[in-house]
Order: C-alpha cells, then structure tokens, then sequence
C-alpha cells in the first residue's frame, strides 16, 4: 500500500474526506484533480478549507493541508475541468486505484470516467450523497460489471425506504460535513481495502446507507451485463 498511486477527481466534501482518509493511512502517492476555487458555503462539508482559503483554488489548499497531514505521502496536484472521456484518460496513467468523487456534468461525469477505467484497465471506486443517503461503489475494469452494465439495470435509479422505491419523488441533496465525510471515509476504507489486498465490500457493488435511519441500508450487485456496449465481449477487444 505504501507504493501505491491512487488518482482522485473532485475535492469537494467527499472528495477531501477521501484524500484525508488515504493520505493519513498511508498511501503511497496520491493525484488531486480539481478546477474550482474554495467558497464560503463550501465550508459547512468541506474540511480541509478554512475561512482563509475562500477564493482560493481548491487544488492548491487541499495539496498543501495534506502534505502537511502525512510527510511520507507524495501528494500532488491539477487544476483541470474535465469535458471528456479524453481528460480522464492521462488521470488515470500509473494508477493503482482511482476515485471519482466529482459530480457534474450529471451522469456523463460517470459514464467518462467508467470509459476512460476500460480503457485503461484502472479499478475505479465512486463516492457520493443524495440526501440522507451515502453511496459508495467500485468497478474493477473485466472483472466485475462496468458502470455502464449498472445503468441498464432496471433498478439503478431507485432508491428504496421500507423496500419501496423513491422514483418520482424529491430527492433534496441536502449536506452537512457529517453526511459528506461519512461517504468519503467509507470509500476511503474500500480503496486500502483493495489496495492491501483484502476483502472489499462494494467490489462491482453499490453500497447504499441511510444516516437518517442507520438500519436502512441495501447493495445493488453489478454482475457483468453480456450485451453491454462498453465491457461486453465485443467492447473488450476493441483497439
């Protein structure tokens, strides 16, 4: 794990609690990418920022809180605003794992980022929050289903409650700091988990859990969908 290199888009709440998470446990090398500067209401989730730091690009904070974290980690940094699969590519060069905790452009943010892991054979984890509820997943490029493979589930968009589905209804995205870095340490834990070689959790599984009410919580497995057009077999031997 100490000679591990493990890419990082998105430093936004859950961002930073992941970037906190690995850094301090260890990593070897971490890359933050990110384009956006710190804002005052940012605050309220995003704890490596401080009032000091509004105005000021998040690349730039975060590389310097977490250098200072941990000596021993390589931590670096990129101001890039991601518009395709092709700036996520180059993101991906050398990495042991790589975690997607950006969320615009909707959907297609996922979708390039899961092209880009298949092209590059690079197992990629995802953290996000919908409201009360913290989401964490990975995808392993081959080996488990792709996002894609998850998308043409029937069920994907349905978050449950008493095992009914929500579709349809409001979904408020609603934060505070406990609800970001909650979803952020958790995908923390299932990047050392693979990183060291053990046991994950959410490997080609989505992982939902409510903290509104801590015994609401359910998986979404990701077996591989044969006729998918990104890890399909005729997408695997593709140039």
């Amino acid at each position: 794990m100490g000679r591990a290199r493990v890419g990082l888009l998105g430093l936004g709440g859950t961002g930073t609690a992941v970037a906190a998470g690995l850094v301090a446990s260890g990593v070897g090398s971490l890359h933050c990418v990110d384009f956006d500067v710190v804002d005052e209401a940012n605050l309220t989730r995003q704890l490596l920022y401080t009032e000091r730091d509004v105005g000021q690009p998040k690349v730039k904070t975060a590389v310097e809180r977490l250098r200072a974290m941990n000596s021993r980690v390589e931590v670096t940094g990129e101001e890039c605003q991601v518009r395709s699969v092709e700036d996520i590519v180059p993101l991906m060069a050398g990495c042991d794992a790589f975690v997607l905790c950006a969320d615009k452009p909707v959907r297609l943010i996922q979708s390039w980022t899961n092209e880009a892991a298949l092209r590059t054979r690079t197992p990629w984890f995802m953290a996000l929050y919908t409201g009360p509820m913290t989401v964490v997943g990975s995808f392993l490029p081959y080996r488990t289903g792709c996002y894609t493979c998850l998308s043409r589930r029937p069920d994907r968009h349905e978050f449950q409650t008493d095992g009914k589905p929500l579709t349809g209804q409001p979904r408020p995205n609603a934060v505070i700091a406990a609800s970001a870095n909650i979803s952020g340490h958790l995908c923390a834990l299932e990047v050392l988990y693979h990183l060291a070689g053990l046991p994950q959790q959410v490997a080609g599984r989505v992982f939902h859990q409510s903290i509104a009410r801590w015994e609401h919580q359910y998986f979404i497995d990701v077996p591989h969908d044969p006729d998918c057009p990104s890890c399909g077999p005729r997408a695997e031997n593709r140039s």
